[in-house]
C-alpha cells in the first residue's frame, strides 16, 4: 500500500509542471540563429492575443501580461540583448494562444484533476522592416495541487519565469530543448 501511494505521489509531482519550446520555422530557416558576431538588439516586446486567448483573458484575471513582458525584458537585458533606445532594433511579438489559470480553490482541492494552469504563446522576432527572423511556440503548464498549487504568486511566478526563460534562451540561441 505504501509503495502504491509513493508511486502515485511521485507521478503527480513529475506531471505537475511542464514547459517547452516548439520551432515554427522550416529547418533551413531554423538554422539562422539570432546570436551572431554582431549582437542583436531588441528594442521592444509587444503582446497580442488570438481570438480564443482574448476570450480566456476575461476568465483569467490573475494573469498579468505586463509582468511577463517585464521578466522577458529583464532576461534580455541581462544578456545585453535589449536596448529600448535603439531605434534600429528588432521587436519581439508574443501572440498568446492559450491562457488558463485555475482558481485557488480548484488548485488546492482538485490539483491536477482540475487541469493545469497554462500560458502558451507564439513568439516572433521581427527585424526593423517587420520581417520575421525567428518564430517559435512556448508552452508552460503548472498542475500541482494542495499547498503548492494554492499560492497564486507561486503558480503565476513559475509560469512567468518559465515562459520568460524559454523565450530568452531561444532568442539568445541557447535552444533550451
Amino acid at each position: 500500500m505504501t509503495k502504491a501511494l509513493a508511486l502515485i505521489i511521485t507521478m503527480a509531482m513529475l506531471s505537475g509542471c511542464a514547459a517547452g519550446v516548439e520551432n515554427l520555422q522550416q529547418p533551413s530557416q531554423a538554422q539562422k540563429t539570432v546570436v551572431s558576431s554582431a549582437p542583436v538588439s531588441i528594442n521592444a516586446v509587444v503582446v497580442s492575443y488570438t481570438a480564443e486567448a482574448q476570450k480566456e483573458m476575461s476568465d483569467n484575471l490573475k494573469f498579468n501580461p505586463n509582468t511577463l513582458v517585464e521578466e522577458i525584458k529583464n532576461g534580455l537585458s541581462a544578456r545585453q540583448l535589449f536596448d529600448a533606445a535603439n531605434k534600429n532594433g528588432c521587436v519581439v511579438d508574443i501572440e498568446f494562444t492559450n491562457i488558463r489559470i485555475r482558481s485557488s480553490f480548484n488548485a488546492v482541492m482538485f490539483g491536477a484533476m482540475a487541469g493545469a494552469d497554462k500560458v502558451d504563446g507564439i513568439v516572433s522576432l521581427q527585424d526593423m522592416d517587420g520581417k520575421v527572423v525567428r518564430k517559435f511556440l512556448v508552452h508552460t503548464g503548472y498542475g500541482l495541487g494542495g499547498f503548492a498549487g494554492g499560492v497564486d504568486a507561486s503558480r503565476m511566478g513559475w509560469l512567468y519565469d518559465k515562459f520568460a526563460q524559454y523565450t530568452v534562451q531561444e532568442l539568445a540561441g541557447d535552444n533550451p530543448r
